[in-house]
């Protein structure tokens, strides 16, 4: 029988995913940390992800449901766990063999309840090779026994599957909300990290990120497509820090919000969709004064000075000249 108490709960949620779900399951059941249940999720896949699944039925917890994202997907598999712990993988991705082992050994090193392990992420192509560091956390951020600047990490945060998440504090944060459709792993980890815990690296690159198409998150399309979810996600997390009472968390919260509402500004003032990157500037002046501008220290001038579309313009032109 597995003790309860270091069980840890795998949560995959599938859609669509049948060319990759198996590299996923098989990296969940050849952990070196063995005291773990396995929960995939069918989102409503309608390709053969859950004939692949099924071939895992004796080894894994497999539930079908109608799609409905992965918000909702992983809500479903949060209910079900019975773990401690949660590690969120997606079908797409793999963990390395000692993923669970590294961050479970720094949780009986330190041994409290607030504790969250939090790894580094690798990117690789389909084939899982071509390695190159996603998301780690920079040394100048790490105190000397590696817990991570709170105000850092509120700006920068890890990829899902890169925390150990406790299960009873994910439950007590209402999980994933099903009203956002991009940035929801942020949302999660922001309202976490909130929760009174202490955020501890474990120096181990353990999630592998698959990147097996040309990634058109900043095309202008996706920005589009984003955009009025991002907006959301802006406005949720104004609201948040009414509800903070901690000045120093919520002076930190304030920082990285208007940080985020700036930087996916920028990235709309690149692909001339203006009136919407005018809204998030405004949105983070809002927030952070009317003199509140984020990039380097001549990006501030030129946004001072002439505008934050008029400073991108600037840079685009600098950056084309560079690569001629």
């Amino acid at each position: 029988m597995k003790n309860q108490d270091r069980l840890i709960s795998i949560i995959i949620p599938c859609w669509n995913a049948e060319k990759f779900i198996s590299d996923a399951i098989e990296s969940a059941l050849n952990q070196s940390f063995k005291n773990v249940e396995i929960i995939v999720v069918n989102d409503g896949s309608t390709d053969n992800s859950r004939a692949v699944i099924n071939r895992y039925e004796e080894e894994v917890i497999s539930i079908n449901i109608a799609n409905g994202g992965p918000c909702k997907a992983r809500n479903v598999a949060i209910g079900a766990a019975v773990g401690r712990y949660i590690k969120f993988l997606d079908a797409d991705d793999v963990l390395t063999t000692n993923a669970l082992q590294a961050e479970v050994d720094l949780l009986d090193n330190i041994n409290s309840y607030n504790i969250l392990p939090i790894s580094g992420t690798v990117s690789v192509n389909a084939k899982l090779s071509n390695s190159s560091v996603y998301w780690t956390v920079p040394f100048e951020y790490l105190s000397s026994n590696k817990t991570i600047d709170f105000e850092w990490l509120l700006i920068n945060t890890p990829p899902v599957g890169s925390p150990l998440y406790d299960r009873r504090k994910l439950i007590s944060i209402g999980g994933f909300d099903e009203s956002l459709t991009n940035k929801e792993d942020n949302d999660l980890f922001i309202r976490y990290l909130l929760n009174d815990c202490t955020p501890i690296y474990t120096e181990s690159l353990s999630y592998l990120y698959r990147q097996y198409i040309p990634d058109k998150r900043t095309s202008h399309d996706a920005l589009l497509k984003t955009s009025a979810s991002q907006l959301h996600f802006l406005n949720m997390h104004i609201a948040l820090l009414d509800k903070i009472d901690d000045p120093k968390k919520k002076k930190a919260l304030a920082y990285a919000t208007a940080c985020r509402a700036w930087s996916w500004g920028r990235m709309l003032a690149r692909v001339s969709e203006h009136d919407e990157a005018l809204r998030h500037f405004e949105i983070a002046r809002l927030i952070q004064g009317p003199k509140f501008a984020f990039g380097s220290a001549p990006y501030y001038a030129l946004s001072y000075c002439f505008g934050p579309i008029v400073a991108e313009r600037v840079v685009l032109k600098i950056k084309s000249i560079k690569k001629n």
